[in-house]
């Protein structure tokens, strides 16, 4: 007995999980295949390329749920000092998904097998609210398929937490339904997922906290007067508070690691990022507007993930405008056997009544088309040519911030500077190495200058960054020559940009020299300053 009732509901919904399984299987292959091969290790990457990170984010997780772990601080990383982990966007769901997989299957291929089921999870979700909204199994399965399996999502296996947007939909679908249905529980059900979108990603809990906003507003224009909405939304805004101040309160709590946050956006990319809620800016006719208001072709293109705000606006209008809902908000009215005591002259409204369908399917066919994203398109050109490997060694000390040349000061001028520089060299292969008390790699040696002068803009000073200040020059170079010692192309260059002499560090300069002479890397080194008393 108990197996039936299991099995009507499969019964019901298998065109869902035949085809959503095979899609995702099809459109991620060959993953699925070294799910099963222990003997390989084989990760599905996206741009960036920075998949190494998830998995540190995956052994922390498992730490913090061990007690193991401070989940703000730590310092296994700029040891001794620490660093405050606030505002790290670790993905806890997927941990957890990993680490029990890793139980019965290797690291890679619970890796691989998560990403498989953000996938199918996110079109299982945008089933359930679209199967409730429509009442047509397969238009669900449509609008499934395009918010699951879109380009984006399936672009994004290096950052899974961009490519899980389950929890939009399901808010929307505990929402709408309690609103409609006056449940209480449904309220508190989407107040505690939305919270908990903070454990996904910041960003994610961005989204939902403005989706949440317009969802309300919209279902408040109908609601006004009744008290029971009022204490429902008031009963989500609590559960919506409640559930993600253990991982909100500590990203307010330090001024400094919240300014540190929020000056990444400062060159205009929030703007853009809540402009993309809105319009599509991959799209040829919005693009260039965008880079008129902006003054920047750059920064109209930033921060690609921001489809995520196209998702539930989508959602919202195709619910707010369903039909059924229009009847349950539609004022009382007296019924009559016959029509013919109420006849009255046809008014120009009424005359327009019947395109009012016609309206909806076109309004669905837009819909469509904006979750389809449609884009200017891209290709790839494959260049061979010959070409320098550079490493470029950047002082970072606290000296670097006179302003020789003002309004900059030399830290500003030398990324100016590079900037150039990088711009000019074509086909090379350049890397960036920074230093102060101590030296970092920032880039490795690479031919996509763009990425370079992306990890460019984010240099700041030392005190900046909470790192130890000092001039270590040997240290600096030596990092930079390391970078080069086993590039096989004929001529490496390392070129030093500093304002100072050696203060710091384990290696002296001329020791730095000698080696990177031995190796057969030319240096060339650039002093920052003018001459003279500087402020």
């Amino acid at each position: 007995m108990d197996m039936r009732r299991l099995s009507t509901p499969l019964r019901e919904h298998l065109h869902f999980i035949v085809v959503v399984t095979l899609l995702t299987l099809a459109m991620t292959f060959p993953t699925i295949a070294y799910v099963f091969r222990a003997d390989v290790f084989w990760l599905p990457t996206g741009p960036g390329n920075d998949v190494y990170i998830k998995f540190w984010d995956i052994w922390y997780t498992q730490r913090i749920l061990t007690g193991q772990a401070d989940p703000f601080f730590t310092d296994l990383v700029f040891y001794p000092e620490g660093v405050s982990l606030a505002f790290h966007p670790f993905f806890y769901p997927h941990g957890i998904t990993v680490n029990l997989l890793q139980a019965f299957i290797p690291l890679a291929s619970a890796y691989s097998l998560t990403y498989l089921l953000i996938i199918w999870s996110s079109a299982c979700a945008a089933y359930v609210y679209a199967l409730w909204l429509c009442k047509d199994k397969w238009i669900a399965l449509i609008g499934a398929i395009i918010f699951g399996i879109n380009a984006q999502t399936l672009a994004t296996p290096t950052w899974p937490e961009i490519a899980w947007i389950a929890p939009i939909p399901l808010i929307m679908y505990f929402l709408h339904r309690g609103a409609q249905e006056q449940r209480a529980s449904h309220f508190l059900l989407a107040g505690l997922l939305s919270g908990c979108a903070i454990f996904v990603t910041p960003y994610l809990y961005v989204v939902v906290l403005i989706m949440l906003a317009l969802a309300l507003c919209a279902f408040a224009l109908r609601e006004w007067r009744n008290r029971r909405f009022w204490l429902h939304a008031a009963l989500l805004a609590t559960t919506f508070a409640l559930s993600s101040a253990w991982r909100l309160l500590p990203m307010l709590e330090s001024p400094i690691v919240l300014e540190e946050a929020t000056a990444l956006g400062s060159s205009g990319e929030v703007i853009m990022d809540l402009a993309a809620f809105f319009v599509n800016k991959g799209s040829p006719l919005y693009r260039a507007l965008l880079e008129a208001l902006t003054q920047s072709p750059e920064l109209a293109g930033t921060t690609w993930h921001t489809y995520l705000g196209f998702v539930p606006l989508c959602l919202m209008g195709f619910g707010l405008f369903n039909g059924r809902t229009r009847r349950r908000s539609a004022p009382a009215a007296l019924r009559f056997s016959d029509t013919s005591m109420t006849a009255a002259p046809a008014s120009w409204r009424a005359r327009l009544v019947p395109g009012l369908r016609v309206l909806r399917l076109l309004a669905l066919a837009l819909v469509v088309v904006a979750a389809a994203r449609p884009q200017t398109s891209e290709a790839t050109e494959l260049i061979r040519g010959e070409g320098v490997d550079i490493a470029l060694a950047l002082d970072i000390s606290g000296s670097m911030s006179s302003l020789d040349f003002q309004p900059n000061n030399r830290l500003d001028a030398s990324k100016g500077v590079i900037a150039d520089f990088i711009e000019d060299r074509g086909y090379d292969r350049i890397g960036l190495v920074v230093f102060a008390g101590d030296a970092f790699v920032s880039s490795p040696p690479t031919i996509d200058h763009d990425a370079l002068q992306g990890r460019l803009d984010e240099v700041r000073l030392a005190e900046e960054l909470r790192v130890q200040d000092g001039t270590a020059i040997g240290l600096g170079l030596a990092t930079a020559a390391n970078m080069l010692k086993d590039s096989t192309v004929e001529s490496r260059v390392v070129v030093l940009l500093t304002d100072g002499a050696n203060n710091a560090g384990q290696i002296d300069p001329f020791t730095a020299a000698v080696a990177v002479e031995a190796l057969g890397i030319k240096v060339y080194a650039i002093g920052a300053g003018q001459p003279g008393l500087v402020p």
